[in-house]
């Protein structure tokens, strides 16, 4: 194996001297310099990027460190994964190295800091999940320029990078519209989140823009973001005897779960009802029928949040900035024309 000692050995210089040749120190004899080098060549070495004093040519690298505040693996989870998918695929790209850290929503001690921000081994952090501002504050005080992505709020004063929820909520109801629905219902998920109050206030917002009438009642609150909570959200939706020809679901997950329980009672989708979700998870084409959807870009939020977080590295000086993504339609089987 080719290392520095060899090196030195058949040089007959000491270690530290081929050291200083490697990263490029003045301190070193022109002869020696040529004669380490050639040595270095004949051995195929290859010099070590990474350090523990950090030499100059590992200074190029940037560690980055993806914070998860979720109670669960953010890899296991189709939404929250897609984003650290988007987050490899940009660090790899630029040259920058990706560590995965948890933590508690609201840590109860320093030890449940991720030893990447308490030693400082991260150069930036991407947060992302059910951050309390407590957390929030915490991470922020130690100085590591940081990134949230599509947190559960919208804190003021920090760089987030997030879908556009309210404008996917209103190209679903013109959307709808277009295809002659006037009787639009909804079914939220956990209304704690800024995403459910912006998509609900952008439900209001699109129907008076349209002159389309609604009522409190085809408003269905539910507070999960799974098929339980769109099978449960559905169940209220039937039970309320709703006169809607379409509804949208605040997650692909939660309308999945609304055209389960809309098959057991004996409604075709879309003949008798519409059904368009959010989020465009990958497995939407494939459900049943293939889910009309509004695709929020998961992978390039991520993509997005890293690129940002590497020029805030370079710019730490540079103001919070809340980034907001386009998002569109994607139609599919699960929606069609208003009888």
């Amino acid at each position: 194996m080719a290392t520095i000692k060899k090196i030195a050995d058949m040089a007959g210089v000491s270690v530290a001297t081929v050291s200083y040749v490697m990263n490029n120190r003045p301190d070193v004899s022109a002869d020696t310099r040529m004669r380490v080098l050639e040595i270095a060549k004949k051995i195929n070495y290859v010099p070590s990027r990474i350090s523990r004093n950090r030499r100059e040519e590992s200074r190029k690298i940037k560690s980055l460190a993806f914070v998860s505040c979720l109670p669960f693996d953010p890899w296991g989870e189709p939404y929250f994964g897609q984003f650290l998918t988007g987050c490899l695929n940009a660090s790899h790209k630029a040259g920058a190295v990706l560590q995965v850290a948890r933590v508690d929503v609201e840590p109860s001690s320093k030890g449940d800091i991720p030893m990447a921000v308490r030693e400082r081994i991260a150069d930036g952090l991407i947060v992302t999940g059910w951050p309390s501002r407590g957390l929030i504050e915490s991470l922020a005080a130690r100085n590591i320029p940081m990134v949230l992505v599509d947190a559960k709020e919208a804190f003021d004063g920090y760089h987030h990078v997030r879908p556009d929820h309210a404008g996917g909520t209103a190209k679903a109801i013109k959307f709808l519209n277009d295809l002659g629905h006037t009787r639009i219902g909804v079914i939220t998920g956990d209304m704690d989140f800024t995403c459910e109050t912006e998509r609900l206030w952008a439900y209001y917002m699109a129907m008076s823009r349209l002159n389309l009438n609604w009522k409190d009642e085809w408003i269905v609150k539910q507070p999960l973001f799974n098929d339980r909570g769109g099978y449960d959200g559905m169940e209220e939706f039937l039970q309320r005897k709703l006169d809607c020809t379409a509804v949208v679901c605040h997650g692909d997950m939660i309308a999945r779960g609304a055209m389960k329980r809309s098959r057991e009672q004996g409604l075709r989708v879309p003949d008798d009802l519409s059904i368009i979700g959010c989020d465009n998870q990958a497995w939407s084409e494939e459900a049943n029928p293939p889910l009309s959807t509004i695709d929020v870009s998961l992978v390039e939020l991520g993509q997005v949040a890293a690129r940002h977080l590497l020029a805030l590295i370079e710019h730490p000086k540079l103001s919070p900035q809340r980034i907001t993504l386009e998002t569109r339609i994607v139609a599919r089987s699960s929606t069609g024309p208003a009888k």
